[in-house]
């Protein structure tokens, strides 16, 4: 008999309560109505569903049909014996233990108003809520209730779970209190059990295989089950993994006492959906035993099943045997391995499907050589599109060799060229260099080459590459190669990880990105060096993964697309760096977290960028270096205030510098010679200066912009003023109030 919770009093019900279980609590008006159940979230009745994943019953949805014995309907009184009559309870809320109680009022049950010593309820529960069940008397008790078809099954809507075939139940006992609270009411706890065994399948790198596509379904079927009889002698009996329909009879202690079942040897699951690294479906399948017994005699026995994965693009068959294998009533296996399935370790190579009448087929390479696939210049595959197993080369469009493949020797190079209708190549094993001859006909708009350190001039002649990875390769080794492969009308994406530096310096030729107005996205080794002018004029350019060392002029100038980029440490910003990348917001440290505080901003550094950069540790801020920036403002004096304050800790400031500027606030903490136009076509609330100034001699009225008469000046004693006029040479501009400190 199971555990029956009632908290004692109204108390101590409100003093103990979680927030958990005043939400998963049935809801009552001064008075809970009848008998709720709950389910314990533990390694069965969880592990059961899913195995790791907690929340398995979803509100309102699933539902259990519960039959009760020496108890009563909630409404009316009417008594219910003998379980007879099932009532319908629902999950009150999404998770692995949720509160049970009747769909409305007339499927709700309650005790009897009183029991004997001896006496007690009887509560058998059954998920799903329709099935039919039927009990007899016999041997103290004894549930009979109809299998589910486990023929077919499908993942769930929520992508994990597969629930439309589960069968489980419970017996539970009890009886009402001599103390009973009815704003509590009372609550039985259930510890569902299985008929069936469950498996989980997975993927553990499926994510390196994207040209599947999505999955569409799993099937496992038995082949039937050896022993070895008589020596040598070996008998195949039926070991069927589905049933189809039947009954299983239990006892009161949750014990399968007999079955009688028609069964099949296959099931298919349904899935439809991509799949990621170690995601878990799972199948509800027939009980098995590790033995057979013929006669007297008992037989380790060998099944021997296929489990088939259909996906969009390719069908993958894996066959096994597994010696001493029982699948045991509520219990959990993993298929085919521990950890399920990986790819890589099962198949030398696969080939997807694509489309009849279309070259389009991906070719992976887990294991082995190219070349060995290949024979009389036909692959060796078979599947709906090409049954005679002769595959020509000229419908592969993309090939991918992993990790595990050997290096591509010369013959592999042959065979990879009589794809001719090649785009993509995708080289992660040991291969380190592209011969100069063997491809070079070939029109690849991909490569993904992660060991190569070793390219020609002639490797990619024909080729168009949009997209080049090589975090090995030195691309300023040599120019006239970089060049020829790296075409400033095609590339868009560049992953250059494994130069150290596109610098002009001895003794490597250098590079420049300057003027690849395609490019998009460059991948660069942290703390690259770059060069003058490196990545100038690179239009499209949005991302730069990794940082860069600056070591030269314009490095970024014209990066209309460029939004943030990461720098070294460096405290010295180049003339014109940055200069148009009009939508440049930030500029961080190599942390990618950190804003900078340089030292040295150089003529026009910022020009025209949306860069509010930190200046509060400059000491020599350049010509225009931030020339018409559109977002020039400082910090925040205080949260909420609108007021932004721009520190200037620059001993030097060269003319035009923060014209055009939506500065409001600014101080000069160590300014003491201020040149022309410095703040011209400005609209500031406020300036301060820390320092006695001094004008240079071709200062004009509009050096602090052209509205100064609605601008606070604070200055230092001995600054020359006029009531509110600062004397700027011969010349006086007036300010709404000058205050001298």
């Amino acid at each position: 008999m199971k555990k029956l919770f009632l908290l004692s009093s109204v108390a101590l019900f409100a003093a103990s309560c979680t927030n958990e279980i005043i939400e998963n609590a049935p809801a009552s008006n001064n008075e809970a109505k009848g008998i709720s159940f709950t389910l314990v979230e533990n390694d069965e009745t969880r592990g059961m569903v899913t195995e790791d994943y907690t929340s398995f019953f979803y509100a309102e949805l699933d539902r259990v049909g519960i039959y009760a014995d020496n108890a009563k309907a909630y409404k009316g009184g009417t008594a219910l014996n003998g379980f007879s009559k099932v009532m319908e309870y629902k999950a009150t809320k999404s998770k692995g233990n949720p509160y049970l109680t009747g769909i409305n009022d007339d499927n709700i049950i309650s005790y009897k108003d009183t029991y004997a010593a001896n006496e007690s309820a009887g509560f058998f529960v059954v998920y799903p809520s329709k099935t039919t069940t039927t009990y007899n008397t016999a041997d103290g008790g004894l549930f009979t209730i109809a299998a589910t078809d486990l023929t077919t099954q499908n993942v769930s809507s929520d992508g994990t779970m597969n629930f439309d075939k589960r069968l489980m139940y419970d017996f539970v006992g009890g009886k009402k209190p001599e103390k009973s609270y009815n704003s509590v009411g009372e609550t039985l706890e259930l510890n569902l059990v299985s008929p069936y065994a469950m498996l989980w399948y997975a993927f553990t790198d499926i994510e390196d295989y994207a040209a599947f596509g999505k999955l569409q379904s799993i099937t496992l079927t038995n082949n039937g089950a050896e022993y070895v009889k008589d020596g040598n002698k070996k008998t195949t009996v039926s070991s069927p993994v589905a049933v189809k329909s039947g009954t299983f009879t239990v006892d009161k202690n949750d014990a399968v006492k007999s079955r009688s079942l028609t069964t099949d040897n296959s099931i298919t699951l349904s899935v439809g959906q991509e799949v990621k690294n170690n995601q878990k479906f799972n199948m509800f399948v027939n009980t098995k035993d590790a033995t057979y017994k013929d006669g007297s005699n008992t037989y380790t026995k060998t099944d021997k099943y296929n489990i088939t994965y259909v996906f969009e693009d390719v069908d993958l068959i894996y066959t096994k045997k597994t010696s001493s294998a029982a699948w045991k009533a509520n219990a959990v296996y993993s298929m085919p391995n521990a950890k399920g399935m990986t790819i890589a370790d099962e198949y030398a190579y696969i080939l997807t499907r694509g489309t009849a009448g279309n070259n389009d087929r991906v070719l992976y390479v887990n294991k082995g050589t190219v070349a060995s696939i290949m024979k009389d210049d036909k692959i060796q595959w078979t599947d709906s599109r090409q049954a005679d197993g002769k595959v020509d080369p000229k419908e592969i469009t993309e090939v991918i060799i992993n990790t595990g493949a050997t290096a591509l020797n010369d013959d592999d190079w042959k065979a990879i060229a009589k794809m001719t209708n090649l785009k993509a190549l995708t080289i992660k094993n040991a291969t380190a260099e592209v011969p100069a001859e063997t491809i070079k006909s070939l029109a690849l708009t991909y490569v993904n080459l992660q060991n190569v350190t070793k390219i020609h001039e002639t490797s990619f002649a024909a080729s168009k590459l949009e997209t080049v990875i090589m975090p090995k390769f030195n691309f300023a080794a040599s120019k006239t190669i970089t060049r020829a492969t790296l075409k400033e009308a095609y590339l868009k994406v560049l992953d250059m990880s494994g130069t150290t530096s596109i610098k002009d310096d001895f003794p490597y030729e250098g590079m420049s990105l300057s003027g690849y107005t395609l490019l998009t996205d460059v991948t660069v080794y942290p703390g690259l060096i770059a060069g003058p002018e490196s990545f100038k004029g690179c239009t499209a350019l949005t991302n730069v993964t990794g940082y860069v060392t600056l070591s030269g002029y314009g490095i970024f100038e014209g990066c209309t697309s460029l939004k943030s980029v990461s720098i070294d440490e460096s405290t010295e910003i180049y003339e014109f760096t940055f200069n148009g990348a009009t939508i440049l917001e930030n500029v961080y440290q190599k942390d990618g977290k950190t804003a900078i505080q340089p030292t040295t901003i150089g003529i026009q550094a910022f020009r025209g960028t949306h860069a509010n950069i930190d200046l509060t540790k400059t000491v020599t801020i350049g010509q225009s270096a931030f020339f018409e920036n559109t977002a020039l403002m400082g910090t925040e004096t205080y949260t909420g205030s609108g007021k932004y304050l721009l520190i200037v800790n620059a001993s030097t400031v060269g003319k035009y510098a923060f014209q055009s500027t939506p500065v409001q606030y600014v101080r000069f903490d160590n300014l003491t010679t201020v040149e022309n136009g410095i703040l011209n076509k400005t609209d500031m609330s406020e300036l301060k200066f820390a320092n006695v100034v001094s004008f240079a001699k071709d200062v004009d009225d509009k050096v602090f912009g052209s509205s100064t008469e609605n601008t606070k000046l604070f200055v230092q004693k001995g600054q020359e003023t006029v009531g509110n006029k600062l004397k700027a040479n011969n010349k006086e501009i007036t300010f709404s109030t000058i205050i001298k400190e």
